[in-house]
């Protein structure tokens, strides 16, 4: 399978496992995680070499910022004037 091709499966399920966390109230890394194993697990053949350098440069930056967008003010706020939090608050 071509690199082209590769990336372009893996936007199709990227995409797939953001409507479906959507739908699910999970977190987007959650299913990201779970549809990466599961494509681990498939033999699909996919052999997409990744580096240490793509990994922290392009990939994990999108998911620290989904993550931030979603974590609640008020926490957030708490968080850093005390330096820890006071109650932990459920996911929406």
């Amino acid at each position: 399978m071509h690199l082209a091709a590769q990336l372009g499966l893996l936007m199709f399920v990227a995409t797939g496992v953001a409507m479906l966390c959507a739908r699910a109230r999970l977190p987007y890394t959650v299913g990201l995680v779970v549809a990466g194993v599961l494509l681990d697990w498939l033999p699909l053949g996919l052999t997409l070499q990744l580096s240490r350098e793509l990994v922290f440069s392009v990939l994990l930056p999108p998911l620290v910022f989904e993550a931030a967008l979603r974590l609640p003010w008020p926490t957030l706020a708490s968080s850093a004037i005390t330096g820890r939090s006071r109650r932990p608050t459920p996911w929406p």
